[in-house]
């Protein structure tokens, strides 16, 4: 977990408030009073800043395999999760949806297993018009998006869903920061379905498909490389990320999370993803795809 207390660093003459240590709800105008853990909320609706506060280097996390690499090193200083900007009409219950949903995704230990955010992001709450122009990757309409280091774009609470599915959104905002972790402790050059997989192994998202599709489609549609051809149009997007997310969770069944670490630390000195990931695990990219197929085909 981090250490410290989640902050809401607001403008001056705001009215605070928190839970004490007597379990009590207290209210004043210095947070600083608050007990150190407490978490501390505005009660006027201003712009929310989550600070995480200075961190210490990751615990080691149970995985299958062992490994003598070095965890991330660790950070100082605060680090801090803004949400810069907000449409005009966002309702009073939608910001207070998002400010929630944001604060837990920020605190997440989901995201400190990884060394956590390595410096501060800005998230922009916008309409779908802008959420459009902005694209994706594949050219269709996103609920969220991943820019660079430290800028994400994340769908108003009132433009979201997934046809008749409402979007979870503390899981949809834990998902883009997995994906600003990466590129701040990797980079951001990987191909779609570990960058997919790896967010929704972050946000402990499954995906909307079952098990059984995924099967069916990487055994009988995928060919050689399944994982690649899901993202190049074969299959609908939602099956795409839900054959993602398998494909990670395999991965780390097989290489333990130490082996998700070792391909950061490779990618992070420089080396391409195939030569970084074959020199992490002993396997090339089409070996583990191959062994991806043959693990779902014992579920056909």
């Amino acid at each position: 977990m981090f250490r410290g207390a989640l902050v809401l660093l607001l403008a001056s003459q705001t009215l605070y408030k928190w839970v004490g240590r007597d379990g009590q709800l207290h209210f004043g105008d210095d947070p600083s009073k608050a007990p150190k853990g407490a978490r501390v909320e505005t009660t006027d609706g201003v712009p929310l800043t989550v600070m995480t506060g200075d961190a210490p280097a990751p615990a080691p996390t149970p995985s299958t395999k062992s490994s003598s690499t070095s965890k991330p090193e660790a950070r100082s200083g605060p680090v801090t999760v803004t949400i810069a900007e907000a449409p005009a009409d966002l309702s009073a219950d939608d910001r207070a949806y998002v400010e929630k949903s944001l604060t837990a995704a920020a605190s997440s230990p989901r995201l400190a297993t990884w060394g956590g955010l390595k410096q501060s992001v800005r998230v922009d709450i916008v309409d779908q018009a802008k959420m459009n122009s902005r694209g994706s990757c594949d050219g269709t309409s996103a609920f969220g998006l991943a820019m660079g280091l430290d800028h994400v774009f994340l769908l108003a609470p009132s433009s979201a869903g997934l046809h008749t599915l409402p979007l979870p959104y503390e899981k949809t905002a834990l998902h883009e920061l997995g994906h600003i972790l990466e590129h701040q402790w990797a980079s951001d050059s990987r191909p779609r379905w570990f960058a997919e997989g790896f967010a929704n192994y972050v946000s402990d998202f499954e995906g909307y498909a079952t098990q059984l599709q995924v099967a069916h489609w990487v055994v009988n549609e995928g060919g050689p490389l399944p994982l690649d051809r899901a993202f190049s149009g074969g299959a609908n997007t939602l099956l795409a990320y839900t054959i993602a997310t398998a494909a990670v969770r395999f991965f780390i069944e097989q290489f333990g999370e130490d082996g998700v670490q070792r391909l950061f630390a490779l990618r992070r000195g420089g080396a391409r993803f195939d030569a970084a990931f074959e020199k992490a695990t002993g396997r090339t990219v089409l070996e583990f795809q191959k062994l991806f197929t043959q693990h779902l085909s014992k579920q056909l």
